[in-house]
């Protein structure tokens, strides 16, 4: 067992990162495009001094309340936030909603104080409100690069699956399944497996669980023990088998706990070879 985790190690894939899984370049795009004329109306405001700011303000909610309604992108509230117009904060031990600073010039002037807003725009570090939402949003798209490039992952795996076993018509392919076994079991209650495979000549079963870790971190570890748990709850059904296939060096930096706790973790595969693990547990045979 020790000689297959230091084989699943030493075969780990560097990254499964390109450059365009940085940012979602065209979710980005559609947000610029759906508030760009508000955004150009709104570099109306950009100011050099208070009292010509606050003027401005007056002057454009007169005539263009419905601007001001950008300014919450403006500081990094997410889109279903400011859809559901209940995101809150606190002001003096106050819980206030955001929406009520966006009503009157005096509550906008205010917002823009309290956010810092106004120090960016005062100080010219604001010259154009569409090119500065650009940068936030690319900032938070960050936040969802690791969903990207889990989902990538999980594709690519599928791809491996359905090209080496779709070839055995006694071998089935579920993705995304709730199985009924588990349906009294606490842990797997209502769990979407990543992948059940089935060999339907001895009625074995794999259930698989995918992950990638690019860079390392106390999450992995915790998902190990999780999948340790999992595996354990699994092998008491008959002829059930779970099989964790992880990758990414980002596992590498943690490979003392696996390593440590090899002979609980026999479990688990990396691309490179859990089609032959597959095959071993489903006594497949070319």
């Amino acid at each position: 067992m020790k000689n297959n985790i230091n084989n699943f190690l030493k075969t780990l894939e560097e990254t499964n990162i390109e450059l365009n899984d940085l940012i979602d370049i065209e979710k980005i795009i559609k947000i610029i495009d759906e508030l760009q004329i508000k955004l150009n109306t709104l570099n109306y405001i950009i100011s050099s001094n208070q009292i010509e700011l606050n003027k401005k303000i007056e002057k454009l909610f007169i005539s263009q309340p419905e601007v001001f309604l950008v300014l919450p992108y403006l500081v990094a509230i997410s889109k279903d936030k400011i859809k559901k117009n209940n995101f809150l904060f606190r002001i003096n031990n106050e819980i206030q909603n955001l929406s009520n600073f966006l009503n009157s010039p005096k509550s906008i002037i205010s917002f823009l104080e309290l956010s810092g807003l106004s120090r960016l725009i005062l100080d010219g570090k604001i010259k154009n409100f569409v090119d500065f939402l650009t940068g936030i949003e690319i900032g938070l798209d960050t936040n969802a690069r690791k969903n990207r490039i889990g989902f990538k992952n999980e594709k690519e795996i599928d791809n491996i699956i359905t090209n080496a076993f779709s070839k055995y018509q006694y071998i089935s392919i579920d993705r995304q399944l709730i199985l009924e076994e588990f349906k009294n079991k606490v842990f797997l209650k209502n769990k979407k497996i990543d992948f059940v495979l089935t060999n339907h000549l001895n009625n074995k079963k794999v259930i698989i669980e995918t992950s990638y870790y690019n860079s390392s971190g106390s999450k992995i570890i915790e998902t190990a023990k999780s999948f340790e748990k999992l595996n354990q709850i699994i092998s008491e059904i008959q002829n059930y088998y779970f099989l964790w296939i992880a990758d990414g060096t980002g596992i590498n930096l943690t490979s003392s706990f696996i390593t440590k706790n090899s002979e609980q973790f026999n479990f688990i595969s990396n691309k490179n070879n859990f089609v032959n693990s597959i095959k071993e547990i489903l006594e497949i045979k070319d």
